[in-house]
């Protein structure tokens, strides 16, 4: 079983590599387990928000990186940054509502590339 959710993590990061584009829905990541919740801060912007290190198991080094913005006490359910180590690609959906806005490669910190808290 676990071969095969290790297979399924592998198959699932490189056919989202070379299937999404702009414009296509943010990749889908919450069947991979979270290993780790963290916050990031940009004390410049005043912005703030947890990310979850998801991977099939702790210390793998295929893992995915998904990020959320809060604003107030609310925490934004739509993240804004999805990065998939497996193939350094960062997909970012800067209004988070679910639609990839961008495709980088992760140079910038998740406060650089998090967006504003939408009114």
């Amino acid at each position: 079983m676990k071969k095969l959710l290790v297979i399924m993590f592998v198959l699932l990061s490189v056919s989202l590599a070379f299937a999404l584009e702009v414009g296509d829905k943010m990749p889908d990541v919450s069947g991979i387990k979270v290993q780790s919740e963290r916050i990031w801060i940009d004390s410049l912007r005043g912005l703030s928000g947890p990310y979850y290190i998801r991977a099939e198991h702790p210390g793998d080094t295929h893992f995915i990186i998904e990020a959320h913005l809060a604003c107030g006490e609310t925490i934004n359910s739509n993240p804004f940054g999805i990065f998939i180590s497996t193939e350094s690609l960062l997909y970012l959906d800067k209004n988070m509502d679910g639609i990839i806005d961008s495709i980088d490669s992760p140079t910038l910190t998740i406060g650089q590339t998090a967006p504003d808290c939408l009114e």
